[in-house]
């Protein structure tokens, strides 16, 4: 990897960070709980239909 784009990831991180940082001062806790919530069962089924994928449906 090369500085540039070293310093193109590391842009990017500082603006998600600063993001978040904006959103969780915004929002309620009951509402930033939701959404952490959200998230993590977003992720979760997205591991979970990967894995299906990956055992039914791949190289067939």
């Amino acid at each position: 990897m090369t500085w540039k784009t070293k310093l193109i990831i590391a842009a990017i991180v500082v603006a998600l960070v600063l993001a978040g940082c904006g959103i969780v001062s915004a929002m309620s806790f009951s509402s930033l709980l939701l959404a952490v919530v959200s998230l993590a069962v977003g992720v979760g089924c997205g591991w979970y239909a990967k894995n299906i994928y990956d055992k039914y449906f791949k190289d067939k």
